[in-house]
Parts: C-alpha cells; structure tokens; sequence
C-alpha cells in the first residue's frame, strides 16, 4: 500500500511539476512559483511596436505608423489620416490600445463631416497585439462618439485589403 501511494505521488509530480510545492495557509496557496508570477513587472517584458506595418507592404494603402507611444493611421486613404495615442498596455498578450490623439487636420470630404470632437476621449479606437516581431494583428473599433454613447465609423483601408475578418498587419520598414 505505501509502494502504491509513492508511485502515485511520483507519477503526479511527473504530471504537474509544481504538485507539493505549495503550502496550504488560511489565505489560500503560497509558495515560491506563485510570488514569481506575482512579481513579474512589465519592465521584463519585451516587445516594441515601432516600424511601418501593412497588409501588403507592396500595394497596400492602408499604412499604420509606430513611433514609440505615437502612431499614425490611414483610416482612408487620401480621405482621413488620424494621430493616435498609446493609452494602454496589456502585457499578457502584448497588446497595446489606442485612442484618437487631436482632430485631424489632413481630411478629404467623407473626414469633414465627422463629429471630430466628440471622438477626442479616452475610450480606444484600435488595440494591437504582436504576434512576432514582425507581424501583428490590427483591430479596429471605430471612433466612439461621448455624445451619443456609440461607435462611429467603424471600417478603415485595412478591413478593404484584407481577405479574412482578421487584420494581420506586417512590418514593412523600422
């Protein structure tokens, strides 16, 4: 029976590597792994969206521009070119949100007619997430309008150029 009970034991240490190395306390589980995890700081984590990225870094229109916190979007082209912001990092996924910096002053007749003022606020209109270092997916949410509580204009050039629902954006230049 305690041969039995060993090999049990052993054979669910093999399984889960961190099996008997928590100490059960009135609070919960403690031990060294857990306050490892707890202590990872964003500071350990490395990741940089700099660079010019595109669907077709060929014949593409759509353009994204990343200069540390800054970025630079073709929402459309020759029509609306907007600066945006970093407002968040979520750094368990490498994701970073954006929200719309100023009004824009590069705009073609469909960016005139846009409600520029109510979009400058602090709800995000794109998030990224880096799957490599050279390739990133792109989501685009739209402009939110603080007036009346909805997203606006909700398409850019890169939904037009992609072939999937999924925006996947490559680095074309650093």
């Amino acid at each position: 029976m305690k041969t039995r009970l060993i090999i049990q034991i052993l054979l669910l240490s093999m399984a889960f590597p961190c099996y008997g190395q928590f100490s059960q306390t009135a609070a919960g589980y403690s031990g060294n792994q857990v306050s490892d995890i707890k202590e990872t700081k964003s500071s350990d984590i490395q990741y940089s969206a700099n660079g010019n990225w595109q669907i077709d870094c060929k014949k593409g229109v759509g353009n994204l521009f990343i200069n540390g916190k800054e970025a630079s979007l073709t929402v459309i082209y020759n029509q609306i070119y907007i600066d945006m912001t970093e407002l968040k990092r979520y750094d368990f996924e490498k994701g970073i949100a954006y929200v719309l910096k100023e009004i824009p002053e590069d705009i073609g007749n469909i960016g005139r007619n846009l409600n520029w003022k109510e979009y400058i606020n602090n709800e995000p209109i794109a998030y990224l997430k880096m799957i490599d270092d050279n390739t990133m997916s792109f989501y685009w949410y739209g402009f939110y309008n603080k007036k009346t509580k909805k997203r606006e204009f909700k398409e850019t050039n890169f939904q037009q150029e992609s072939k999937t629902k999924e925006i996947i954006l490559k680095k074309c230049s650093p």
